[in-house]
């Protein structure tokens, strides 16, 4: 919810920087002014009561008007969505939401664990020394309008239109997982690629890749 008031506001925000308000007879607060200016004169009427009436009627008419428009307001957002926004947020370029995480697994103690026959207090844990590597998970999930896949039974239809392939999500993901890797951060000497997975559903349009890596600092 707090994502998409972001986004709907600054979308609102954006709409009024370049359009700005009408400044003239076409402004809705303009046709408000002519609509009670007509109605006052022809509520105009010798009887109290019934010019009364006509008053209570002109107060309520921009009353009713605010509720219709922001009844429409409320329904044009439910149809701008997080969903078809998030294009202009997105790190990778075309999709309809992506999930990125990063899992960080600090050194732990190395020891052993020694079962022993009868002890009821359950095995032996013997430390042997030493500290556990750094490794860290990263995974991204992607999801795509699956109506414009092109989803088929052919080579060209299904592994060459996964998001590690097609441009520019292949040059942005690459780029994504340079950003997130180990390489370059202050005080690792080096770091090891576990084998990456992916997964690719062209029939729903989601795409997951998962990959790990185990490094050490230099202190």
């Amino acid at each position: 919810m707090i994502l998409e008031s972001i986004v709907v506001i600054g979308f609102a925000i954006l709409l009024d920087l370049l359009f700005g308000d009408p400044k003239n007879r076409f402004h809705p607060t303009a046709w408000i002014g002519i609509l009670i200016g007509t109605i006052t004169t022809r509520m105009k009427n010798e009887n109290y009561n019934l010019e009364k009436l006509g008053g209570i009627f002109i107060v309520l008419i921009p009353v009713c008007i605010s509720v219709i428009i922001l009844s429409g307001l409320n329904f044009s957002i439910d149809l701008i969505s997080v969903e078809s926004l998030s294009i202009l947020i997105s790190i990778i370029s075309g999709v309809v939401s992506e999930t990125i995480s990063v899992n960080d697994t600090y050194p732990g103690d190395i020891f052993a664990v020694i079962p022993v026959l009868g002890r009821k207090t359950g095995p032996i844990l013997q430390y042997i020394g030493g500290r556990s590597e750094h490794k860290r998970d990263v995974s991204i999930n992607l999801t795509m309008d699956y109506t414009k896949v092109p989803y088929g039974n052919q080579r060209n239809s299904l592994i060459l239109k996964k998001p590690s392939v097609v441009e520019p999500m292949a040059t942005q993901i690459a780029d994504l997982l340079k950003e997130v890797s180990p390489q370059g951060e202050p005080g690792v000497r080096k770091y090891f690629v576990s084998p990456p997975t992916e997964n690719w559903n062209p029939k729903e349009g989601t795409y997951n890749f998962n990959i790990s890596f185990t490094y050490e600092l230099d202190k």
